[in-house]
């Protein structure tokens, strides 16, 4: 009987350490921003305009995408927003210009937003703009 206490006991135990370590804590790389690409606002000329000849016109698609340079190499990162949207594209792409030093995540939990060639996906909100 004692011998069947232990053996539960030590699988509780084992499957409590299996299970706490599905969750691993987000890994998050500090870079600068050496190019920026988006569509998200454009200058458009614009016939029988009441005050000049240029309008802003916002696309349908929006892309934003970085090229940061890091300690561990290159990362090219397609922006996309969040569905809570604290952050939008179109207050990162005025915020970010090439020099700006950001943080975001390579690991989202159990998640790996970046493939061995260092491309993938930053979520609006999960992007820190650390200032130049």
């Amino acid at each position: 009987m004692e011998g069947l206490k232990r053996l539960l006991c030590a699988g509780s135990l084992a499957g409590l350490a299996f299970l706490s370590g599905c969750n691993q804590p987000s890994k998050y790389v500090e870079g600068i921003v050496k190019k920026e690409k988006t569509n998200i606002l454009e200058i458009a000329p614009s016939k029988g305009a009441l005050f000049g000849n240029e309008s802003v016109r916002i696309t349908g698609d929006k892309n934003y995408v970085l090229q940061i340079e890091t300690n561990e190499g290159l990362y090219t990162a397609s922006v996309i927003p969040t569905s809570y949207g604290k952050k939008t594209l179109e207050a990162l792409s005025e915020a970010i210009e090439e020099g700006t030093r950001v943080k975001f995540p390579t690991r989202v939990e159990n998640r790996m937003m970046f493939g061995e060639d260092k491309i993938g996906t930053i979520y609006s909100d999960f992007l820190v703009v650390l200032g130049k």
